[in-house]
């Protein structure tokens, strides 16, 4: 059975290589949260802290349902 996850996130509105390569630089890792429901048509650009990405995919491996918390929301990923 997978392991529930949960996952604070920020939104971020700078899309594109060099927007990631600074988001990187300054301890962060880019996501995307696709699904229907979006004002961006489907996919919403996230900001998530590197340290606790890095400690959730080494405890919880692949198998995995991630609760994100945007801004209050949360939404459901696999």
């Amino acid at each position: 059975m997978a392991d529930n996850v949960d996952l604070q996130a920020q939104e971020r509105a700078e899309r594109g290589k060099n927007s990631a390569r600074r988001l990187r630089a300054s301890g962060m890792t880019p996501a995307v949260l696709y699904g229907e429901g979006n004002e961006a048509g489907g996919s919403t650009a996230l900001a998530i802290p590197t340290k606790i990405v890095d400690y959730t995919l080494h405890h919880s491996g692949d198998n995995a349902l991630y609760n994100i918390a945007i801004d209050g929301d949360t939404s459901t990923a696999r």
